[in-house]
């Protein structure tokens, strides 16, 4: 009985610690055009680690939107406002 409370309430406070990690990290992937779900990935050894060097070297979705919109205005401008 003591060892099963002790577990409860040992992944309740974890779950209470990761909150916050989970929060900040489901903001910065909305931000950045990615699926918000994949916070939910920070959390597991490991795979935190491979989406963090997958999120620092691969182009961002709101990069490649960014860019696509450039090129689009660019099309739309006289030549002369393009230099």
């Amino acid at each position: 009985m003591e060892d099963t409370l002790f577990g409860i309430l040992g992944l309740l406070l974890l779950a209470l610690f990761m909150a916050p990690f989970v929060v900040a990290w489901w903001k910065i992937f909305k931000k950045a055009g990615y699926n918000k779900y994949l916070s939910f990935l920070m959390v597991v050894p490991l795979a935190n680690l491979v989406m963090f060097f997958i999120f620092a070297f691969k182009k961002w979705p709101v990069q490649k939107e960014l860019e696509q919109l450039r090129q689009q205005l660019l099309k739309t401008l006289p030549m002369e406002d393009q230099k």
